[in-house]
């Protein structure tokens, strides 16, 4: 069966930022975001394979794909952060998860069982 995306564009701090959703909003959501240089159409395979379980959103950066280029924009890692709060925020989206692996030392230990408890498919790759 075929997945459907739907593509969207929203204003942030006066930048149309491009994102692609899939899934049920009442799922629990996962903000997909893209590395550099890249774009959210790295997602699309894993949108298609876990979107009838989650709620999925991968937005393009300003300058990025399809979203507007600002005349001026920080594109550093607070700046990209703070647009994709607002963006989070633009959207309505609360609740969230975003995480990579690679990040997570033996002091997340503790709040992955927590996770796992909490949330029973929420599954950790390692």
């Amino acid at each position: 069966m075929a997945k459907q995306f739907i593509h969207s564009t929203i204003p942030v701090n006066g930048t149309g930022i491009f994102y692609r959703e899939a899934g049920d909003p009442h799922n629990l959501a996962f903000l997909l975001l893209h590395g550099f240089p890249s774009s959210s159409v790295m997602f699309k395979n894993l949108m298609t394979a876990l979107s009838d379980n989650y709620y999925l959103i991968a937005p393009y950066y300003p300058g990025f794909g399809f979203s507007a280029f600002p005349e001026v924009f920080d594109y550093t890692f607070k700046g990209i952060s703070a647009c994709m709060n607002a963006f989070t925020d633009a959207i309505s989206l609360k609740c969230y998860g975003n995480a990579y692996d690679e990040g997570n030392g033996p002091n997340w230990d503790e709040t992955i069982e927590y996770w796992k408890k909490t949330h029973s498919s929420v599954k950790q790759v390692r």
